[in-house]
């Protein structure tokens, strides 16, 4: 499999790590005014098709690109991350000119590792996959992006 950014076990380094930050000071940075279009796919159904797919004689010795069910405007896709948070957080926007001077910095703290200026140059681009052969080959069906609160919060260890 070959997904496109994973979210829902409280283990990404791109959603989860904004979602930490919003808790912990309950305030949301994002960064305006970003056009790339994202495909985020949930780590249960990525878990689901990967067995499903040992079950498939036609699937052996390929290789999947798998997306989320909805492909989304990276603005609207942290708009649904804050809505999933059970408390108020204040937006605060970064306008995207500025967003790489403030990604070099940022990237030198742990919370925001992810945020490169490479990573802000990414969001201007759309990194979505088509998912066709997914679904004809093993019924691959991801569920939209509306993630809930539990989805930033790693499950516990067995």
């Amino acid at each position: 499999m070959r997904p496109t950014l994973i979210y829902g076990a409280g283990l990404d380094r791109t959603l989860t790590p904004i979602a930490h930050f919003a808790r912990r000071w309950r305030v949301f940075p994002y960064i305006a005014h970003a056009r790339g279009l994202r495909q985020p796919v949930h780590a249960d159904d990525l878990a689901a098709s990967c067995m499903n797919v040992l079950t498939q004689a036609r699937t052996a010795q390929r290789v999947y690109a798998v997306g989320g069910g909805e492909r989304l405007a990276f603005g609207t896709m942290f708009e649904r991350v804050r809505a999933s948070f059970p408390f108020r957080t204040v937006a605060l926007p970064i306008p995207f000119t500025m967003a790489s001077t403030a990604a070099s910095l940022a990237a030198r703290l742990p919370a925001f590792r992810a945020a490169s200026p490479a990573a802000v140059r990414r969001l201007e681009e759309d990194l979505i996959v088509d998912h066709s052969a997914a679904v004809e080959d093993f019924g691959w069906s991801p569920r939209p992006f509306h993630p809930d609160a539990t989805a930033w919060t790693p499950p516990p260890l067995a």
